[in-house]
């Protein structure tokens, strides 16, 4: 009915990403360039997918074009700041992703990768302040409540562990991350005594790790 749309071009590009359909999202954005050139968000959806095969200029390029058209568009700071991180330039991969932050204090990935860099520097503080400001402002990105849940794990406040597992399993059950919330609930039911409730979170991260793992065979 609308084959010349581009915003619908592109939303059904969207819907093929989370349907793990790559190739079929990619014709779709590009279809959506097509129709429209100037629309940085397809660039930038491409940049995505072009870092997600392995091919870091690629997403170089097509991100920087979508920053030339819309210079205040969400998650393209996030994209050029991994593939900066990605070739090693870590201080200006940290600028961009606190870039992207001020402009987008909830986008929970851009959050999480900036926690990481500032572990790998050894600034523990500044890793512990972001992944709790992630869990605040991005509530909805599960990844952020499962390492602070192992961060207190570890410092044997187990019930704060058990309750940030939980709160993140509520809204991320079946990323390749998610197998970890289920672990810290099996250690925290563990060292409880509960020895049931523990075989059970076991189980359960090890069947979304075999999910996760057939996908990745293409099974």
């Amino acid at each position: 009915m609308m084959p010349r749309s581009p915003q619908i071009w592109y939303q059904l590009a969207t819907l093929y990403v989370d349907l793990g359909r790559l190739e079929e999202a990619e014709r779709s954005f590009r279809a959506a360039l097509e129709h429209n050139p100037e629309m940085g968000a397809a660039y930038n959806s491409l940049a995505a997918l072009a870092f997600r095969r392995g091919d870091v200029g690629g997403a170089e390029r097509l991100v920087r074009r979508g920053l030339e058209l819309e210079e205040d568009l969400r998650a393209s700071r996030y994209n050029l700041a991994r593939v900066l991180e990605a070739r090693g330039e870590t201080a200006a991969a940290e600028r961009l992703y606190r870039e992207e932050l001020a402009r987008f204090a909830d986008n929970g990935r851009a959050r999480f990768n900036l926690a990481q860099l500032l572990r790998e520097r050894g600034d523990r503080a500044g890793y512990l302040e972001e992944l709790r400001a992630c869990t605040e402002k991005a509530p909805e990105f599960g990844p952020a409540f499962f390492f602070l849940a192992r961060e207190e794990l570890s410092a044997g406040r187990l019930e704060a562990a058990a309750e940030l597992a939980r709160r993140g399993l509520e809204v991320d059950r079946s990323s390749e991350v998610a197998p970890l919330g289920h672990y810290v609930l099996a250690d925290v039911y563990g060292r409880q005594g509960r020895s049931a409730d523990a075989s059970a979170e076991v189980k359960k991260a090890r069947e979304i790790e075999a999910r996760l793992h057939r996908r990745a065979e293409g099974g």
